[in-house]
């Protein structure tokens, strides 16, 4: 540091004026670069002020180029069809886009609607527009229906309880008619009377009377009683099929049934998984509940795997259950349980149906 100062010293005084003046404007040119805006300006060699205008004069451009058309269908062509005719690619991809979308030239000028498409070239490619008219077809009812009775086969003896759809058709049975007397029998509804027909949808009066000589019903069918009501814990699948409850609807009411032992009440129908709010509206208007038919559990005899398979028991209760009465030998009441905390306040109404003790 005293080498530095003792070579300043030895500057003359013009050096060092000059070195002062020099290091001076060093610092205010610093300063003003960074504190005062401008000051010092970096622009590029090339400046775009409107890109817009630059992608207008580059497409107005590519207008200018000479179009190679030819007579086309505008709903028919693909992407690569306008670039080769020389359609500029943004009228292109809008042109494509309509069409992905579902939209369609019914007349010429219709193009005019696409974005972009400049009245210059709409113009030069109109000459060679050609879009097909539909023409209508004359249609002639007469022909058609004298048409239709030469297809219809002529009506034959058929059983509606038993036919097949290819069979019923067969024997000259409307089409839709037959899909209807199989998805009736699927339903589990049966013909037991000739004018059961006349349920089906589209089974009019004339209709009927066209086939009514031609149907046959068996007498065993006709002597079966139909059931109207039935008691819930005891009755079949054949029996709720008669009251019009689907069939995979009658499996699922009676397994959930023999899991739960029987029902208490019809409110237990909306436990049933997957089933219709017709079907519980029908099974309240036509069925009736024995209480006494439920098969009920007992709580000091049955095991812990047995128990957990309830669908009010869990098997996190199942379980304390099973440790409980390891320790007290006996449970002697539902409200023993409920003391203890092994069982919810709430599922006391449902269970005392159900365990015995």
């Amino acid at each position: 540091m005293n080498h530095f100062w003792r070579n300043l010293a030895s500057f003359t005084k013009r050096e060092r004026r000059g070195a002062f003046i020099f290091t001076t404007l060093l610092i205010v040119i610093l300063i003003a670069g960074k504190f005062v805006p401008g000051f010092i300006e970096q622009r590029p060699w090339y400046v775009i002020e409107d890109s817009a205008k630059v992608k207008s004069w580059i497409d107005n451009l590519k207008q200018q180029q000479k179009l190679n058309l030819s007579k086309f269908n505008p709903n028919k062509v693909a992407i690569e069809d306008l670039y080769n005719m020389g359609i500029p690619s943004s009228v292109a991809s809008g042109w494509i886009k309509y069409l992905d979308a579902g939209g369609r030239f019914y007349n010429k000028s219709d193009l005019r609607k696409l974005y972009g498409m400049p009245d210059t070239l709409y113009a030069k490619l109109e000459p060679w527009l050609r879009i097909p008219q539909k023409k209508a077809r004359y249609y002639n009812y007469q022909e058609a229906q004298s048409g239709l009775e030469e297809k219809t086969k002529p009506l034959k003896n058929f059983n509606p309880n038993t036919y097949s759809e290819d069979m019923l058709i067969d024997a000259g049975v409307k089409d839709g008619i037959a899909k209807n007397i199989i998805s009736y029998r699927n339903a589990g509804g049966n013909f037991y009377v000739k004018t059961d027909l006349m349920k089906l949808y589209a089974v009019d009066d004339a209709y009927f009377n066209q086939i009514k000589p031609y149907i046959n019903i068996d007498a065993e069918a006709s002597q079966i009683i139909k059931v109207d009501s039935v008691e819930l814990n005891s009755t079949t699948i054949d029996e709720l099929l008669q009251l019009n409850i689907k069939k995979n609807e009658a499996h699922r009411i009676i397994n959930y049934r023999e899991l739960l032992g029987g029902f208490y009440s019809h409110k237990q129908l909306d436990e049933v998984y997957h089933i219709d709010p017709y079907t519980i509206t029908k099974l309240n208007e036509s069925s009736w509940i024995d209480t006494l038919l439920i098969k009920t559990i007992d709580i000091n005899k049955v095991d812990e795997y047995n128990l957990a398979q309830h669908p009010y028991i869990t098997r996190k209760v199942a379980e304390q259950i099973r440790k409980y009465r390891d320790f007290a030998s006996e449970i002697e009441s539902l409200d023993e349980l409920f003391n203890l905390g092994i069982m919810e306040p709430q599922s006391r109404e449902k269970l005392k149906y159900y365990l015995l003790f």
